[in-house]
């Protein structure tokens, strides 16, 4: 269904995020590996956060 107007929740939100800064991570690796690794490090504190939301939204549809 197309949702023109609906926000992105938090963890839609968190998860674009995520691929974006893998990406990122993974071209700057190529130039500068310790740049790469510490935005590496920033994009697994979002994946912390977005599976703690996944488990938060799993325990409440139970």
């Amino acid at each position: 269904m197309i949702r023109f107007f609906k926000r992105k929740t938090e963890l839609e939100f968190l998860q674009v995020k995520y691929n974006k800064l893998l990406r990122q991570a993974m071209e700057t690796g190529r130039v500068n590996r310790s740049e790469g690794d510490r935005i590496l490090a920033e994009a697994n504190v979002l994946l912390q956060r977005i599976e703690e939301l996944e488990d938060a939204e799993m325990r409440s549809s139970d």
